[in-house]
């Protein structure tokens, strides 16, 4: 209930950080809603502070960063997943929130805000939680085959450019951090 300010950029603005960061995706169509205001605003805190931790000088350029920040817009990776229910190939995307791209490392970070709107997991063993079911997503996007492409990953067809990925959660506190590193190794065996 407590009312707090937030920003964004006048068409000016966006045309001077258009000159200032080359590799800037077009904005998303519509604006964010007050129930993603949360979640924008923990992925704007951490661009803040990698670009105050790694800016060499508060005159250097934006694009001298030495990382790419993408960040939420309109685009989606797409990969498909064998429904063995259906017995039937089905294209599934993927919408990450940020990914941090990191070229002197050949990484690229698939960033996911956890606010901790959703469940991480659930008791039904037919029902993923939020954590879980991106786990499983990301996995099909980062190892499944693209059909008919050869050992050709969605991953390496989507990004060319041979950056290894990784999946990191976001979280907004030491509770949630603690059960979603539960969930992983969960995951994981």
């Amino acid at each position: 209930g407590t009312a707090i300010a937030v920003w964004t950029l006048s068409p000016f603005g966006r045309a001077e950080a258009e000159d200032a960061v080359p590799y800037l995706r077009p904005p998303g169509k519509a604006d964010v809603g007050a129930q993603f205001l949360l979640h924008t605003l923990m992925l704007n805190d951490v661009l803040v502070e990698l670009v105050v931790g790694l800016r060499r000088s508060p005159s250097s350029p934006l694009a001298a960063l030495p990382f790419r920040w993408l960040c939420e817009n309109d685009d989606l990776l797409e990969f498909s997943v064998f429904r063995h229910d259906l017995g039937q190939l089905r294209t599934s995307v993927l919408k990450p929130d940020a990914v941090l791209e990191l070229p002197e490392l050949r990484r690229r970070l698939f960033i996911e805000a956890e606010t901790g709107a959703h469940s991480i997991a659930t008791t039904d063993p037919l029902s993923y939680g939020a954590v879980l079911k991106k786990l499983e997503r990301y996995a099909r996007f980062f190892t499944g085959l693209v059909p008919g492409s050869g050992p050709t990953s969605f991953y390496a067809s989507s990004f060319r450019d041979g950056f290894a990925p990784e999946l990191v959660f976001l979280v907004h506190s030491d509770g949630r951090k603690a059960k979603v590193e539960g969930a992983i190794r969960e995951w994981s065996r």
